[in-house]
Parts: structure tokens; C-alpha cells; sequence
């Protein structure tokens, strides 16, 4: 495993095919802690999500502004931080999915999933970041 005080850094363009590199990281990481099928998958699925947010909702796409992913494994936890630098918002106004009138929407199930499939998610600095916790 990893040293706790190791901390990576991924800094990507608010551009949707930024996504890809979450794919190769999520690989990295497959074989770095020998991730089950599982835990890679939820990794892969939270991500992908918490970096699209950032992408789409925080930066609005727009490519001058960034999108910084950290990440770092600490007591048997592997921990993400996603930063934004858009206007933020939040996360207690947000429908929720499951209500009968949201289920037919096409968005907003996101951070529903991430919910789900993390061990935790934090927001904090106004929305503008997440943090997500993951045991192995």
C-alpha cells in the first residue's frame, strides 16, 4: 500500500473528454491497491461523476478554468478531493431523484450515486469541492 503522506495531484481542462484520464487513473489505481471489480467500478462511476459536476455544473465548460482531482491513501482509506472554480452551490437544495416527479428526469441522479457507491461524501468551500472516501 501506499504511504499515507502521499498526496498526487491531477489538474485537467474543463473539457468532457478530460474524462478520459479518470478512466486511466481509475486503472492506475486498480493495480496500485489491488482494487476488487467492485471497488473499481464504484471508484470509476464517482468520479467520473464528481469530475463531470465540476466540469459541466461548477466551470460550465468553460476551458480556461480547472478542475483539480487530489487524491492520497490514509488509514485504510482511499481518499478524493475534486475542486472546481466555478460559483459553487448547495448541495441541501437538491432534489431528490427518487421522488416520484424526479424520475423521469434525464439529471440530477450524480450525486445521488456518489452517495451510494462512496463511503463518504463531504462538500465544502460553498460546493466548490468534494471529498470522497472510499474503504478498502
Amino acid at each position: 500500500m501506499v504511504d499515507s503522506s502521499v498526496l498526487r495531484e491531477i489538474v485537467l481542462c474543463s473539457r468532457l473528454e478530460s474524462l478520459n484520464e479518470i478512466e486511466s487513473l481509475t486503472l492506475e489505481l486498480r493495480e496500485q491497491f489491488d482494487l476488487s471489480v467492485e471497488q473499481e467500478a464504484n471508484i470509476l462511476v464517482v468520479l467520473s461523476e464528481a469530475v463531470s459536476n465540476a466540469i459541466v455544473h461548477g466551470n460550465r465548460l468553460n476551458p480556461d478554468r480547472k478542475v483539480t482531482v487530489q487524491y492520497w491513501y490514509e488509514d485504510g482509506k482511499l481518499m478524493f478531493r475534486i475542486s472546481d472554480e466555478g460559483q459553487g452551490f448547495d448541495p441541501s437544495t437538491l432534489a431528490d431523484p427518487t421522488a416520484p416527479q424526479n424520475l423521469l428526469k434525464p439529471t440530477g441522479r450524480g450525486i445521488f450515486l456518489m452517495r451510494r457507491l462512496a463511503d463518504a461524501v463531504d462538500f465544502s468551500d460553498g460546493g466548490r469541492t468534494v471529498t470522497l472516501t472510499f474503504r478498502l
